[in-house]
């Protein structure tokens, strides 16, 4: 970016800002004429030091606005020389400049792109402005393929990262398309095989973990060890699991590890997920689905069971639930253990009505 700064009548500074030395006086970003776009600007200084930051803030922070001005200048430029490279000019800039321009801000420009676009498309022009959009569709799916081999690769990473204190030398073996599943297998091993495949479906939302290899005999699937040493922290440095309809939080302030905040990807719906942790290898781990807080039948008066294996003074004893607080996100449930243990407070993900 470019800036240049002038004094006005009366010590007045303002400045302009262009992407290219090369671009005509038109492209430019004033600060007497376009300030109203972006928040904090005005349209003239009472020094050169202040004119200069608030410059150099656009140049910085904003230079979408900067091609902003380009693409509304080449608009004008069209309608005065209707020439094949004018109308790709525009059609390309226009193009940019309502991708990444952001949905608060500088809308001005981008207003005037959509009509002056509307008022083109309805004009004899049409072999220019096939070729155009039809070159900007091509654009459009090409960088939509960069963004998702983006996500792939971040999602590839930070598993590949995740499981790094167990297997020291693991990468990435491959990243493919599934086109019979329409989803993404990102395959993780060492030198010598692979060791799990992380499976993301064509909205890149986690759909599951699955054992490779000699990691499928040593730890199966529905094994406790599987899932803690491979599922879990995947799905963990991932943050979210999809679960059918329903996404499940892993890393929301109100997630706890055996239940996890969700919601419908249907509605948007609250809903709470269940994580049931296995005490020996002899049982499975799983999910379950479960409503809002608020629609859960209330366990007072119930009997209830302890079903943390890391409390093991509770765990498997049964007692009565005396009084029952709704902390928002999750419950306190008073129990009455008896027999020696007496009165504790858990949460309600801590026990399950008998």
């Amino acid at each position: 970016m470019n800036i240049c700064i002038k004094r006005n009548d009366g010590d007045r500074y303002t400045f302009s800002v262009i992407e290219e030395k090369s671009d005509l006086p038109g492209m430019e970003y004033r600060s007497d004429r376009d300030f109203y776009l972006v928040a904090g600007v005005k349209p003239h200084y009472p020094t050169y030091t202040k004119a200069h930051s608030a410059a150099l803030r656009i140049a910085e922070k904003h230079p979408e606005v900067v091609m902003a001005k380009k693409a509304a200048f080449s608009m004008n430029q069209l309608n005065k020389e209707n020439t094949l490279i004018d109308g790709f000019f525009y059609f390309w800039n226009s193009f940019l400049t309502e991708s990444q321009l952001k949905p608060s801000d500088f809308r001005l420009h981008a207003i005037s792109a959509s009509r002056v676009m509307g008022l083109q498309k309805n004009s004899s022009k049409t072999p220019i402005l096939k070729i155009c959009s039809e070159y900007i569709e091509a654009e459009k799916e090409e960088n939509e393929k960069e963004n998702i081999l983006d996500c792939i690769r971040f999602f590839a990473e930070v598993s590949a990262d995740a499981l790094n204190p167990v297997h020291e030398k693991i990468h990435i073996r491959l990243a493919e398309y599934v086109p019979s599943s329409d989803s993404y297998d990102i395959i993780l091993g060492d030198d010598e095989d692979e060791i799990c495949c992380v499976k993301l479906d064509n909205k890149m939302l986690l759909e599951d973990v699955l054992p490779c290899g000699k990691t499928a005999s040593v730890t199966p699937y529905h094994s406790r060890a599987f899932f803690e040493t491979y599922f879990e922290p995947v799905m963990t440095a991932i943050g979210h699991i999809k679960l059918d309809e329903v996404i499940a939080v892993v890393n929301h302030p109100s997630s706890k590890r055996r239940k996890l905040a969700a919601f419908s990807s249907a509605d948007n719906t609250p809903k709470w997920v269940k994580l049931r942790i296995p005490d020996s290898e002899d049982s499975v781990w799983g999910f379950k689905v479960m409503p809002p807080i608020s629609s859960q039948a209330s366990l007072k008066n119930k009997q209830v069971r302890c079903i943390r294996p890391d409390l093991p003074t509770y765990y498997g004893r049964t007692g009565d639930a005396i009084e029952e607080i709704d902390r928002g996100s999750y419950k306190d449930v008073v129990v009455d253990f008896r027999r020696g243990l007496g009165i504790v407070v858990m949460t309600d993900s801590d026990i399950e009505q008998i």
